[in-house]
């Protein structure tokens, strides 16, 4: 796939942090964008120009199939829907966690395998807690083993939901993703009025290992998956640069000159958040980007300074 000519990209989880930056710069190239969207979704979230498809995935119909097929020839998929990990994990909040990424691919697959035409390339939004929990200091590669934990055995399954589309002959990448940087969204807006206000503090002992991907990056890197026909299987989407929270703590209040001297102990998050807590913040992920490197994408943002810096003047 090149990037000279017009191409038809269907995206899904359009109005989220990364669906509405990726779908901006597939604009900007001058593709054509279409949207699934939720029939509550509202389409006003999406990026202006990106025609909105309202479908159920989880119950799709054959007039869904017949929709598709009247866009023409899809050229490529960007499935980034999902619920947000963010909150209490209640049960029902795991239930749907797990539905709106596995099920949800799972049945996309169906239906874009039932199409006369099927996309040429399918790229999977994954996370790199796939890795579990407790990893050390050790570096994580994409042929590193799995974790055990909830969150892990979600990317799992949600990987292996697009194994139909690989079996048909449809090019599938999947991108696990660090933590995103943007001042627009995501965990690093929630976090920038507290530290702020001078009342930012490591998580627990600060020693975990949290591996970042700012932005422009993220959309760069799926952007590079889409128009580079040779890339296929895993890619961690994380900075050349992990760092210690410890450190990343360091940095954003050097970044907002504010002291961060309020330490959150590790047994609030562990227990305190359901789950999520150990999971998400404490988790140590030390990931490599070397695999993405060596196919080709040359980083914006390789370091957390600068990575920062523009995240944060544009918040």
């Amino acid at each position: 796939m090149s990037t000279d000519s017009t191409k038809t990209i269907l995206v899904t989880g359009a109005t989220g942090l990364v669906g509405q930056a990726v779908t901006d710069a597939l604009l900007k190239q001058g593709h054509r964008v279409y949207a699934i969207l939720r029939p509550s979704s509202k389409a006003d979230r999406l990026t202006a120009g990106v025609v909105p498809l309202y479908m159920d995935l989880l119950h799709y119909k054959e007039t869904d199939v017949a929709r598709l097929e009247a866009i023409g020839t899809i050229d490529g998929v960007i499935h980034l829907a999902g619920e947000s990990i963010l909150g209490l994990w209640t049960s029902t909040k795991r239930e749907r966690i797990y539905a709106s990424r596995v099920d949800v691919t799972r049945k996309l697959g169906e239906l874009l395998c039932a199409l006369e035409h099927p996309p040429k390339v399918f790229i999977s939004a994954s996370a790199v807690g796939i890795y579990g929990i407790h990893n050390g200091d050790a570096v994580l590669k994409e042929t590193s083993r799995y974790g055990d934990d909830f969150l892990a055995q979600v990317c799992q399954d949600w990987e292996s939901a697009s194994d139909l589309l690989k079996h048909a002959g449809i090019r599938t990448v999947q991108t696990r993703f660090g933590v995103i940087l943007s001042g627009k969204g995501g965990a690093l807006k929630a976090m920038l009025p507290a530290f702020k206000l001078g009342l930012g503090g490591i998580l627990g002992d600060g020693s975990q290992w949290m591996s970042w991907i700012h932005i422009q990056d993220a959309v760069g890197i799926l952007l590079h998956a889409l128009h580079h026909e040779d890339l296929h299987g895993a890619y961690n989407v994380t900075a050349p640069t992990p760092e210690r929270n410890k450190d990343f703590t360091a940095q954003l209040g050097e970044g907002l000159r504010r002291p961060t001297p309020f330490p959150v102990p590790a047994f609030l998050l562990e227990y305190g958040i359901k789950g999520m807590g150990e999971s998400i913040l404490l988790a140590s992920q030390r990931c490599s980007s070397e695999r993405i490197v060596e196919a080709g994408y040359a980083f914006a943002f390789p370091d957390l300074a600068s990575a920062l810096q523009d995240s944060i003047h544009t918040n």
